[in-house]
């Protein structure tokens, strides 16, 4: 068995230079570690765990960034709808339109999931019943 000598710096190195978008070898380089270290590295369950959970913080932050300015973003689409200018007009009204049916779409297959859910805990739930009864 291969000993692994990366520091913990190292790795947090190589961590943050893949969250930044780096590819795998100039991650290797900017942590100043072999691309085969890396490699071994990102294969570990531990490392993978650690940066799939970083990278979620990273997308979380990014939708709170974006769900701040939504609001601004509905005051403009409002406004364009009666600017005077009637292909701003226009465009602001597809573009509600296209964000509304999405919001339905999504809502709707949100829904479906969650009923798809209970009835999957259901069927579990009979079953361990039948089980524990025949056991």
């Amino acid at each position: 068995m291969q000993r692994d000598e990366t520091s913990s710096g190292q790795k947090e190195r190589l961590l943050l230079a893949l969250l930044a978008g780096r590819t795998p070898d100039e991650a290797a380089s900017e942590a100043g570690i072999s691309r085969a270290t890396a490699w071994r590295c990102r294969q570990a369950p531990k490392f993978q765990q650690r940066l799939n959970r970083a990278r979620q913080e990273l997308f979380r932050a990014g939708l709170d960034r974006l769900t701040s300015g939504l609001t601004e973003a509905v005051d403009t689409l409002r406004r364009n709808l009666s600017c005077g200018v009637p292909a701003a007009e226009n465009a602001a009204a597809a573009r509600m339109l296209e964000v509304a049916l999405r919001y339905q779409d999504a809502m709707d297959l949100a829904n479906r999931v969650a009923a798809l859910e209970e009835q999957l805990a259901k069927q579990k739930q009979e079953e361990e019943s039948w089980a524990s009864k025949d056991g």
